[in-house]
C-alpha cells in the first residue's frame, strides 16, 4: 500500500511540473517568436563550436588515457609537468 501511496504522489508532482511547464511555454511563446530569428543568429554557430570542442576533448582524453595505460614510458616523457612548462 506505501509504494502505491508513493507512485501516486510521484505521478502528481510530475503531472503538476508539465501543467507548470506547459504555462510557461504558453506564456513565453510570444516572446521566444520575436527573439528567437535574432538569437539565433548567435546561437547556432555557438552550438557548433561547442559541440566541435566537445569531440576534440574527448580525443584528446582518449589518447591521454592510451598513452597512460599503453605507452607507460613515452607517457611519462611526454605528459610531466616539465613538458608541459616548457610547451
Amino acid at each position: 500500500m506505501h509504494t502505491v501511496r508513493l507512485l501516486t504522489d510521484k505521478l502528481r508532482e510530475t503531472a503538476v511540473a508539465v501543467g507548470l511547464l506547459s504555462q510557461l511555454y504558453t506564456l513565453a511563446l510570444p516572446w521566444l517568436k520575436s527573439v528567437l530569428p535574432y538569437a539565433g543568429k548567435y546561437l547556432y554557430p555557438t552550438a557548433i563550436v561547442a559541440e566541435t570542442g566537445t569531440v576534440y576533448l574527448t580525443v584528446l582524453v582518449t589518447i591521454n588515457r592510451y598513452l597512460g595505460a599503453r605507452k607507460l614510458h613515452y607517457g611519462r616523457r611526454t605528459c610531466s609537468k616539465l613538458c608541459a612548462v616548457s610547451a
